[in-house]
């Protein structure tokens, strides 16, 4: 064995084996047994472009994960702008916003008759316990108003998943926002995957 890590190649830099822990010098001499053309330089320039390539696709998958996260995060800044402008606009003393509506009642009070537009059909009482995970709060709310507007208001947990997973959510996130509606007592498991509003 040689120190350009073949017999042939003298025009490679030199390496000198004592320099390297003994792992290695035995994967050159077993290398050059197996094919006396083998060399050592070659082989490194190999490994470390291959480590290159890994490292550029997982700096990519995290870019990714960066851009899907900074794009619901707008999201999330121009659903609070809108609900924001739309409550502006709101005059008439019927109308309440999503806090107001779902606020718990006093025992003195009378029922009111409560008009509400559409998207304020969520219950948010403990969606609020997740302001400082905005990510968290977007699923939850995607899943509520899904579920208040299919029939029976039921969903399976598959149909939650492949809902949330079209507005970019992972599995992990969809799998968090139902545990933390179930544990907040929200939505409850019907069985069978099945969860719908709980009582």
């Amino acid at each position: 064995m040689d120190e350009q890590g073949s017999s042939e190649d003298s025009t490679k830099i030199r390496i000198n084996p004592d320099s390297l822990p003994i792992e290695v010098r035995e994967l050159w001499e077993n290398m050059l047994r197996i094919d006396p053309s083998w060399n050592f330089h070659n082989w490194l320039v190999e490994c470390a472009n291959q480590e290159m390539e890994l490292l550029v696709s997982k700096l990519n998958d995290e870019q990714l994960k960066l851009e899907h996260r900074q794009h619901r995060i707008e999201r999330l800044i121009e659903r609070v702008e809108r609900q924001m402008s739309e409550s502006k606009r709101i005059n008439d003393p019927h109308q309440k916003n999503l806090f107001d509506a779902y606020a718990q009642p006093k025992f003195e009070d009378k029922p009111k008759i409560v008009v509400m537009q559409p998207e304020e059909m969520i219950p948010t009482e403990d969606i609020d316990a997740v302001d400082d995970d905005p990510i968290l709060r977007i699923c939850c709310e995607h899943i509520l108003q899904e579920m208040e507007e299919s029939q029976d208001a039921v969903l399976h947990e598959d149909e939650m998943m492949d809902i949330c997973s079209s507005l970019r959510f992972d599995t992990n996130e969809v799998q968090e926002a139902i545990e933390h509606l179930v544990s907040t007592n929200q939505i409850m498991h019907l069985g069978d995957g099945l969860y719908g509003f709980a009582d």
